[in-house]
């Protein structure tokens, strides 16, 4: 079978907050400043033409390119466990950092987020339309994202450094006492509101040699465009990873058209949310006879890609476990291993600020829950800057499986997963 992954993961994506910092006083060589909590409403309006230029410009394939690089990783270090994250977020919380860094450390880090032949400026403006874009609530699907930088008191950052954050990634840049017991409870709160309370204590405790965060939050909720009725939704057997199987709760739908890709090793299906299908989660369903460790051992862009462009629709009886989980990791040993290792030991960040600093903690956070209903995940991502230092049309889901959740104008992941023990 040809392992092919639908390229089209449904993308969660979150309303990014408006809030931009606002220049107050520089420093006597004019190129510091300080900000202060001004909010600046942005009412641009993006269509899907121009969310468009974001793919033409290379950065939606980089953001997915490094998402399974990402991905693939972390399973390495989390083998048979379940593992979920939003290349989205994490790329959008590094693309902030990557406008402050210089030198070799630009350099690596331009190669591990796949942007090394994007200039900057189409770099940032693709973040800026993104962001414009990606703020969307009606009944059916909600996609919400937000930027803060969070600096401590005292400090001052690049003019242009502020001025590109304010200007695409409209990022709310905020002078906070780190000293303070309730500093990490400050950020925190701002993370739970922008996630919809899904995303909690991101920031445990804040180092004293922390300086700066720059933050990413996302959130998603989208309503099934062809919801499962609860009157059919029963306990079915899952084996676990490890053999085990166990009664899990599990959405049934019969004889209803669905995109259904199949091939001898695995198998794939869409599923769309919202009636105008603006997003889409994607099932890669191994066969029986193999199994996800086979099937990630291809898992690139072109697999995904081919499995979306080969996908025909059929009348599938369809079979989901409902799962709800959460997922937390630190992302520093793998971003080094991927080829970031300047960032976090003698980086060059002169563009962010005028004395020396690095990367010290990369924190990813991410919850999703499926249901009848529809889909609500969230993620969120810190980057802490310190001073230096199937046979036959049935489709169920009752083994280890992967998937992924795409934005469908932009074909950008939001979000993919490796799901290897159901949580109800």
């Amino acid at each position: 079978m040809k392992n092919s992954l639908a390229s089209k993961l449904l993308v969660m994506v979150f309303l990014v907050s408006s809030c931009s910092p606002s220049l107050t006083s520089s420093s006597q060589n004019n190129q510091d400043t300080k900000v202060n909590n001004t909010v600046k409403e942005n009412n641009i309006k993006i269509s899907s033409a121009d969310l468009k230029k974001v793919s033409d410009s290379g950065v939606s394939i980089a953001n997915n390119k490094f998402g399974i690089k990402m991905f693939n990783n972390l399973l390495s270090k989390d083998k048979n466990k379940n593992v979920f994250i939003s290349p989205l977020s994490i790329s959008t919380a590094l693309a902030m950092t990557y406008n402050g860094a210089n030198g070799k450390t630009k350099e690596d880090m331009a190669k591990v987020l796949e942007i090394s032949g994007i200039k900057p400026d189409d770099f940032n403006k693709s973040y800026k339309i993104m962001k414009d874009f990606f703020t969307s609530k009606d009944n059916d699907l909600t996609l919400l994202t937000a930027n803060s930088l969070w600096l401590r008191k005292g400090e001052n950052l690049k003019k242009e450094f502020v001025s590109n954050i304010d200007s695409f990634f409209d990022g709310k840049v905020t002078e906070l006492d780190f000293a303070d017991k309730n500093a990490p409870k400050t950020i925190n709160d701002w993370v739970s509101e922008k996630t919809q309370d899904k995303v909690k204590d991101l920031i445990k405790n804040i180092d004293p040699s922390v300086f700066l965060y720059l933050i990413n939050a996302v959130y998603f909720k989208g309503i099934w465009e062809k919801q499962f009725d609860k009157a059919s939704t029963r306990d079915n057997a899952f084996m676990n990873a490890d053999g085990i199987e166990k009664d899990v709760k599990t959405m049934f739908k019969s004889d209803d058209k669905f995109d259904l890709y199949q091939s001898d090793t695995f198998s794939a299906i869409k599923l769309y949310y919202s009636k105008d299908k603006k997003a889409y989660m994607t099932v890669f369903l191994p066969e029986k006879s193999s199994n996800l460790t086979s099937f990630y051992k291809n898992l690139d862009l072109k697999l995904l890609d081919d499995v979306n462009s080969k996908m025909e629709n059929k009348s599938v009886n369809l079979g989901l476990p409902k799962f709800k989980i959460e997922y937390e990791k630190q992302l520093n040993e793998t971003l080094k291993e991927l080829g970031m290792e300047s960032a976090f030991s003698g980086a060059d960040f002169s563009n962010l600020s005028s004395g020396p600093g690095s990367i010290s903690e990369v924190k990813h956070k991410t919850f999703v829950d499926v249901n009848e209903e529809g889909t609500e995940a969230a993620a969120a991502t810190s980057v802490a800057i310190t001073k230096s230092a199937i046979i036959s049309n049935r489709f169920v889901v009752d083994r280890p499986f992967f998937f992924t959740i795409t934005e469908a104008n932009s074909n950008m992941i939001l979000f993919m997963g490796s799901i290897t023990d159901i949580q109800q």
